[in-house]
């Protein structure tokens, strides 16, 4: 809790002030929150007869929240990350707490906040940030989203598989990259021995029960995902017309600065050498 309320003062003071959010992200996403305040959830802000591309949750959180306190978008966006994103920290020690420990849990948050982020931006790493975008705040929504599974397939309950499958759902509302991981962490962890169990003929009513909240926590899954479905997929098929917003890489990320970038990773760090004695 301390180490929540040392990251927040920070984002209070770091946000003190300010009335309009910085960087192009938020451009995007404030003009898509104006869409869905004005009563337009699934229209593109920028291109007129269009349908939403990027992912609405949170557009529509500040939308709602600016609609409630009677406060301008932006000045919204500028401050509900500090709040909003402490959902992050919280998140991951929840996660590790009931997996592992209390103290695997604290210890892993304090790097979280402290220690990963070193010298790049928050925006390039998993970790605390007081602006309010889908990559800091869906964070969280992972972290919890990925209890559920871990949870739901430990204990094979309908209740439990739509649980998973509703977090699920809003963290793919939310963001898709961290739905995807979420979606490879389940492919790994329960689809492979799930096929295994049928190909072997072995816990064959283990098996179908399984398989069963499968089906439930994808059914949940999609149903709440479903605003972000019709547009992605019910209206435009998957095909994407303007591949502009997807075609930038970051030059560590590139084939050039690729090299360059694994030297500064394997370089040592605190947070190297705190990582490797834990």
């Amino acid at each position: 809790m301390l180490a929540c309320v040392v990251a927040g003062a920070e984002g209070i003071r770091a946000t003190r002030n300010l009335q309009w959010p910085p960087g192009q992200d938020f451009s995007r996403d404030i003009s898509a929150a104006e869409s869905i305040r004005n009563g337009h959830p699934l229209s593109d802000p920028a291109y007129e007869g269009e349908w939403l591309w990027y992912n609405p949750l949170v557009p529509a959180i500040v939308a709602g929240t600016s609609s409630v306190l009677k406060m301008p978008i932006p000045l919204v966006y500028a401050h509900l990350g500090v709040y909003a994103n402490l959902i992050v920290p919280l998140g991951l020690f929840v996660l590790l707490a009931v997996m592992f420990d209390a103290w695997a849990a604290l210890f892993a948050v304090v790097g979280l906040l402290f220690l990963v982020p070193a010298r790049e931006p928050a925006w390039f790493c998993a970790t605390y940030s007081p602006w309010l975008l889908p990559i800091h705040f869906v964070q969280g929504l992972f972290y919890f989203a990925l209890l559920a599974v871990w949870l739901a397939w430990r204990k094979s309950t309908v209740s439990g598989a739509c649980l998973a499958g509703a977090l699920a759902g809003l963290v793919l509302l939310g963001h898709t990259a961290p739905f995807l991981v979420l979606i490879g962490a389940i492919g790994i962890g329960v689809l492979l021995p799930l096929v295994f169990g049928l190909t072997s003929g072995k816990g064959t009513r283990s098996t179908s029960v399984k398989l069963s909240s499968l089906l439930w926590f994808a059914l949940v899954a999609s149903i709440v995902s479903a605003p972000y479905l019709a547009s992605i997929l019910g209206h435009y098929h998957a095909h994407v017309l303007n591949g502009s917003p997807s075609s930038w890489v970051p030059s560590e990320l590139s084939a050039e600065g690729l090299p360059r970038y694994l030297r500064y990773l394997l370089t040592p760090t605190t947070a190297g050498l705190v990582a490797a004695a834990g």
